[in-house]
This record gives structure tokens, C-alpha cells and sequence, in this order.
């Protein structure tokens, strides 16, 4: 019997009452999501734009399940905020209903509009370049809403976002932006470069420099549900800068740090993508545009029409209260290299055929970088730190999912493989100081303990079942275009839209459609009263009819 369900006679029939833990037995939260994903992306494109009721979306059982998910899963997730709580802690509660009871607390205070985030706690990182940035740790709390309001307005802004976007996006990658830049790089029919002139732009502090009102009515013209344009606006407050000019107030900045934060950079910088696109085909296709995130790159025929580029994107930008990082564009020929995205973009002759050809090389400063990253990620535990509580497997899954994204980045870059082979030998090395400093045992003890053979005469490391990655053991693949550019999963025609299966825990599969619990978000309003979301519900079971003569199948 499973402690979420409680079986009474009544009437000579059991009785089953749902709990609120039903939240804790969602099966497949990935795919639920997705299917709740689908559903929002054909309401949209059904019904137009903008979205009238989208709290529904926002506080079901399936987008809260995942939303805690994904929070439980990042790296920063045993990272407290202001309040002291972590994830490891409520997810560990001794109290059994801990989690869906702060999931009917967001709900009741997000739809009766009592819901106030907590201010985050601030972190200065350093900046390579000697400079800091101001990160922020929210709350597990709002680190829930903000992943909650992340997964529903996926759907409605993405199919609105341009093909010159590929930062921070489901489907695309540094990869694919690259290999698109390679794309209008060849060279014509007859040798020549088509566009030869290219330009690398960087917005000055892109995050903190958002205006809220402008980002406001870029989302107001996709989201009309009152509620939720309020939720947002108290979570970006929160974490904003507030200015005043003459007796006006405004509201500048996205918190860095915030799964949300990307989503709304990008609708801010739609207008801009838009208006070079425009230019573009105003030029007769004289200019390529790319942005990745706050990194701009453009393509031109001749230097007059990328300088004519540059002062429209920096009037588009001015008018929204943003700058570019320099006064003057630094315009280059294809063939002495553009530095995007952390690799070197340029266009050599082939020795072998004597023909211009675009590739990419990691330059050495990013070689370091990545060098510098390894070192700080392998650092030993302080001595307050026992073995016991240093988690060597979750730290391997750490370097692992940071090796698989420099992996997926430069993969297809010309000196990837000596790359690699560099970063394997630090990373090895200080892998094994890392073990030697928390076992305190020596080279020998921890060589045969924790040291394994991969194929092809590759070895690594091996704690707790996790292995550590070796970059130069994986072979780059050549890029095919229709992989590296990929629609989300919630965008293709879904194959269980509808089904009774989605969103049902597994021991109430068999009961009657009529007895089924309703599902978080669809909240009934008797008397103009809003109702807490998914409240526990008694539902009959009806009892088996024995037919004689029968036989029982299982």
C-alpha cells in the first residue's frame, strides 16, 4: 500500500484520497513538461497572440514538478539565498508533504496576488579581464517561480525570435552559429569572398542595462494575463537597479544568474535583430547579421555598408538605453581572422587546391582560459571539508557537463584535437592531486583504486561510477546542418496530445476517467472565490461485479 494513497471503508466501498505528494509521483517530468509545452505552443498558434490565460499553465502540477527539478539538478542548487534554505534540505525534510506544500503556497499566493519574492543575495565574481560581476542567489522559492515562468513563456516567445538568434535558445547551439558564419564565409563560384568585411560588436553590460519599460512592452504584446505581468514585474523589481530621472522611476537590469533572465535578454534585443534584418534586405542582402546572446557579429560586402551597420545598430540600441562596448567599429578582412564566440573566425588558401577556404581555430587566449577554468573547478576542499561529505562523483558530473560543452562548441574547430589533448593532460593531472589531497593517500593507492581503461588505449578517472571525460577521446563529427539547427521537442506534432497517461500517477491509472483527480491549474471559482490549487480529493472506487461463469483474465 503506498503512504499517498489512505484506503477507508465506507459504504461497504474502499476509498482513495488523493494527497497533495501526488506532486512527488509525476512520472516522467521531462515529457509531461513537453506535453504541456505542446499544448501551449497549438493554443497559440490556434488563437493568436497576445495569451489571455496563462496562469493556469504556469501554476500546473507538471510545470511546478519540473521547474523543482531543474533547480534540484543545477550546480548551484546547494547554494542558499537569503533565507538559508537549500534544495538538499527540503528535499530531505523530514516533513513528507514539505515540497507540495510549498508548491500550494506559490500557487495560493501567485493567484490571490500576495506573492513576494525575496531580494537575492549578491556575489561578485571576477571578470578575466580584471573587472567583477554581480551575481545573484535567489531563493529556492523564487528560483521555482522563475524556472516556472521560464517553461511557459518558452513556447509563446520562441516561434517570435529571428533565424539571427542563437544564444539561449532550445535547438541551438555556438556550434550552429558558427557554422552558419562559415556559410556565407565561401567563397563564389568564381574565388571571390561575397562578403569579405567582418565586424565583432559586444553590447556594454547587456544585462544591466535592460529597461524594464521597454521589455514590458515588447511582452505585452504576447502575454495578457494581468497576473502574470504582475508576478514578473515584482521578480525583476526585486532584483533591479532603481533609477530616477526628473519625477519619473524606472526600473534597469536582469539578474545574472536566473534561468529567466536570457529569455527576456532576448525579447529585448528582438527590436534590434529585427531592424538589421530590415537593413539587410533594404542593402540587397549587402550585410549578414548574427548575435549570440549580447556578442555581435556582421558580415559585409564593403567596409561603407558594415559602418553604416554599425550606426544603426547603435541608434536602435541608444533608443532602448543601451551601448555598444566601443565608439568606433574595428572592421577586418576575413583573411587576418575575427575573434566570435571564443574561437577565431578566418579564411585561408587551401595549400593543397590553392582555393580560399572559411574554417576556425581555439586561439591561444581561450586555450588559457579554459586552462584557468579546470584550475579553479579542481581546486582541493578546505581541511573543514572531511571525505566523507566531498562528493567526488557529483563533482566529476560537474567537469563532465563543462568538458560536453566545450566538446559541442569547438568540436569542428581546426586545431580541436591539440586542444584537447591539452586540456586532458591538465585536467588529468590535477584530478589526481584533487584525489590525492581528499583521500590523503598517496600516487600509487590512488592510481589503482580509482584509475580505469577506456577504449582505444584511452584512460581516465573513476569515482562513485562517474568517469571523467577525456575530450581528445571523442571523436569530432561532421556538421550536418539539419542537426545542429533543431526545432524543441514541444514544437513537433506531439504523439500523446490528449492522452490519459500524461499527467496521472502510476496507482490511479486503472481508476474510472469520472474518479480521476483534476489536474494543478484548472482551479474552479464558485461565487467569484478562487480555490487552492489541487486540494484533496476523495474519489470513490467502485466496487467489482462478479458475473458467474466468468473467467479472469490478468
Amino acid at each position: 500500500m503506498r503512504k499517498d494513497a489512505t484506503m477507508q471503508p465506507a459504504n461497504g466501498q474502499p476509498v482513495i484520497e488523493v494527497l497533495p505528494r501526488v506532486y512527488r509521483a509525476v512520472p516522467a517530468p521531462q515529457r509531461a513538461l513537453e506535453e504541456l509545452q505542446a499544448e501551449l505552443y497549438a493554443e497559440v498558434r490556434a488563437k493568436g497572440r497576445p495569451v489571455r490565460q496563462l496562469v493556469t499553465a504556469l501554476l500546473d502540477r507538471r510545470n511546478l514538478y519540473a521547474a523543482w527539478r531543474f533547480v534540484r539538478s543545477n550546480d548551484g542548487a546547494d547554494t542558499p539565498g537569503v533565507d538559508g534554505m537549500t534544495c538538499k534540505e527540503l528535499d530531505q525534510s523530514e516533513a513528507a508533504d514539505a515540497l507540495p506544500r510549498l508548491f500550494e503556497q506559490i500557487s495560493h499566493d501567485i493567484l490571490h496576488g500576495c506573492y513576494r519574492p525575496h531580494p537575492p543575495r549578491w556575489v561578485d565574481v571576477p571578470k578575466p579581464d580584471g573587472g567583477t560581476r554581480r551575481l545573484g542567489i535567489l531563493t529556492v522559492r523564487d528560483r521555482i517561480v522563475h524556472a516556472a515562468l521560464k517553461n511557459v513563456l518558452e513556447p509563446i516567445l520562441e516561434p517570435v525570435f529571428t533565424y539571427a538568434s542563437f544564444g539561449f535558445r532550445p535547438g541551438r547551439s555556438t556550434a550552429a552559429a558558427l557554422y552558419e558564419v562559415l556559410r556565407y564565409a565561401n567563397p563564389d563560384d568564381h574565388g571571390r569572398l561575397v562578403y569579405p568585411y567582418a565586424m565583432h560588436l559586444d553590447i556594454k553590460d547587456c544585462f544591466d542595462t535592460v529597461d524594464h519599460t521597454h521589455l514590458f512592452a515588447a511582452l505585452s504584446e504576447h502575454v495578457a494575463d494581468a497576473t502574470v505581468l504582475q508576478l514578473l514585474r515584482q521578480l525583476l523589481q526585486a532584483c533591479a537597479h532603481r533609477a530616477r530621472y526628473w519625477f519619473r522611476t524606472y526600473y534597469v537590469g536582469l539578474l545574472q544568474g536566473s534561468v529567466l533572465s536570457p529569455l527576456l535578454c532576448n525579447l529585448a534585443l528582438h527590436t534590434l535583430d529585427r531592424e538589421m534584418l530590415s537593413m539587410r534586405s533594404a542593402t540587397q542582402k549587402g550585410i549578414v547579421y548574427f548575435r549570440y546572446a549580447d556578442d555581435l557579429l556582421m558580415l559585409a560586402r564593403t567596409e561603407e555598408l558594415a559602418r553604416k551597420a554599425f550606426r544603426s545598430a547603435r541608434a536602435v540600441l541608444q533608443s532602448m538605453g543601451q551601448h555598444f562596448g566601443v565608439r568606433k567599429p574595428n572592421i577586418v578582412h576575413l583573411s587576418q581572422g575575427v575573434d566570435w564566440l571564443g574561437v577565431r573566425i578566418r579564411v585561408s588558401t587551401n595549400p593543397w587546391t590553392g582555393k580560399l577556404q572559411p574554417g576556425f581555430v581555439i586561439p591561444d587566449e581561450r586555450v588559457r582560459e579554459m586552462i584557468q577554468r579546470l584550475h579553479e573547478m579542481t581546486v582541493p576542499p578546505s581541511a573543514k571539508l572531511s571525505e566523507q561529505t566531498f562528493d567526488l562523483g557529483q563533482w566529476i558530473i560537474s567537469l563532465n557537463r563543462q568538458l560536453t560543452g566545450w566538446h559541442t562548441a569547438y568540436q569542428f574547430a581546426d586545431n580541436f584535437y591539440e586542444v584537447a589533448r591539452t586540456l586532458d593532460d591538465v585536467l588529468q593531472r590535477r584530478f589526481e592531486e584533487l584525489l590525492m589531497a581528499v583521500t590523503g593517500k598517496g600516487r600509487q593507492y590512488v592510481c589503482g583504486t580509482y584509475r580505469t581503461r577506456l577504449l582505444r588505449g584511452f584512460s581516465t578517472w573513476q569515482v562513485d561510477g562517474q568517469q571523467l571525460m577525456v575530450l581528445s577521446s571523442e571523436a569530432p563529427r561532421c556538421p550536418n546542418p539539419k542537426k545542429l539547427n533543431t526545432r524543441p521537442a514541444w514544437m513537433r506534432p506531439p504523439h500523446s496530445i490528449g492522452s490519459p497517461e500524461v499527467n496521472q500517477v502510476p496507482w490511479v491509472q486503472n481508476l474510472p476517467p469520472q474518479a480521476l483527480p483534476q489536474p494543478a491549474g484548472q482551479f474552479q471559482q464558485p461565487g467569484g472565490q478562487q480555490q487552492p490549487a489541487n486540494p484533496p480529493v476523495p474519489i470513490q472506487q467502485p466496487a467489482p461485479q462478479t458475473q458467474p461463469n466468468s473467467e479472469t483474465h490478468s
